[in-house]
């Protein structure tokens, strides 16, 4: 498994917890540099971009996407071992140990919907984690039926 090629909050935290599991866990595995070949990736990505991401392709392209926990690209399989973690908790962790808050997303439309999202915490300090919760809980009964392909 390669380790993350960024040297921000979020790299070191994953990093962090990728040694411990390595060193605790029940599975072995190893763990190499940027670079070298691997068949797995460990990326960031946490409940924030989640929960931002979703918003932004509901708002902005009319459409229900998540950033999903796992995926694979070219034959290499990506984890997102923060997917569960809030932002400000990553951001608590990085300023005890020392370490720049991670940034916010450069996208403009995730951007607009963390904003969003960060303001409507005063009426639902839980809006991220229902955002997220809702994506995992879906009711397919309660969607309509998909219009039928054009015939083109």
């Amino acid at each position: 498994m390669a380790l993350p090629e960024e040297t921000g909050a979020e790299s070191v935290l994953i990093a962090t917890l990728l040694r411990q599991l390595q060193a605790h866990g029940r599975i072995p595995f190893r763990l190499a540099r940027p670079g070298e070949a691997y068949d797995c990736a460990a990326v960031t990505g946490c409940l924030s971009d989640a929960a931002e991401r979703t918003l932004a392709g509901m708002l902005y392209a009319g459409r229900l996407e998540a950033l999903p926990p796992m995926e694979t690209r070219n034959g290499t399989r990506i984890i997102r071992p923060l997917y569960r973690i809030a932002r400000e908790d990553i951001a608590a962790w990085a300023a005890f140990n020392g370490l720049d808050a991670p940034e916010p997303p450069e996208e403009p439309h995730a951007r607009a919907a963390g904003e969003l999202l960060r303001a409507m915490r005063g009426v639902c300090p839980d809006i991220e984690k229902n955002v997220f919760a809702a994506v995992h809980q879906i009711d397919m009964d309660t969607f309509p039926a998909a219009p039928p392909a054009d015939a083109d």
